[in-house]
């Protein structure tokens, strides 16, 4: 039997068993033709924190950096990864990442945000579309300058050829947009698999029956 990875990307998982990667989302970038957008990434050498919560928020970010009309080299933002996989894609795009988050998931950033002086900071926030907004909520209460960019979109990916369920003994979600996904494309979560979820947020999408999509 093999585990079903739906995620987009399987590099970091680890497995004994055959491992079928069958992403059953992918990330849409928007328009830098956005002027909303120009206008955020025009102020990107001026933020001095600067957060990843996503490893496929990365490359969007890099190409829109470059449209603006910078060299990502510029970037001397202190950069926080909401955990090791998006830490390991920012370093892979040369970004040099300054906190990781112990706990994968917002409010496991917002736990590391509490030690930090952050008087006079200036934070952006390059996110999907269904991120969820605990972080910028938490930069409201505590007053502190921000800027929040939705630059890409997380939609539905359905394989040409959808994997054999039979086949398979184990489901590995990475965010609740990929339980959406495996609803809106198998109909139901089977009840006869190991169900393996990326942070408690995915979890909860599992157990409680709330697919709303939104991100960790």
């Amino acid at each position: 039997m093999a585990v079903l990875y739906t995620g987009t990307d399987a590099t970091h998982f680890q497995t004994d068993k055959p491992l079928i990667h069958c992403p059953l989302i992918k990330p849409v970038p928007r328009s830098f033709d956005d002027r909303e957008i120009q206008v955020v990434f025009e102020d990107v050498l001026k933020y001095t924190h600067i957060i990843f919560t996503s490893k496929n928020t990365i490359p969007v970010f890099c190409d829109f950096v470059n449209c603006a009309g910078f060299e990502l080299t510029q970037v001397k933002s202190t950069i926080i990864a909401i955990g090791k996989v998006t830490a390991h894609g920012c370093e892979e795009a040369g970004l040099k990442v300054d906190i990781v988050a112990k706990e994968e998931h917002q409010e496991g950033v917002i736990e590391e945000l509490q030690w930090l002086d952050l008087e006079d900071a200036y934070f952006f926030l390059p996110r999907s579309s269904k991120s969820r907004p605990v972080i910028e909520n938490y930069l409201i209460r505590r007053r502190i300058r921000y800027q929040v960019c939705d630059i890409y979109d997380t939609v539905t990916n359905t394989p040409d050829k959808l994997p054999n369920l039979d086949e398979v003994d184990e489901i590995v979600f990475t965010s609740p947009s990929t339980v959406l996904a495996f609803l809106q494309i198998f109909s139901a979560i089977p009840k006869d698999k190991k169900l393996t979820s990326v942070g408690p947020i995915t979890a909860a999408a599992l157990t409680t029956g709330v697919h709303d999509g939104t991100e960790n």
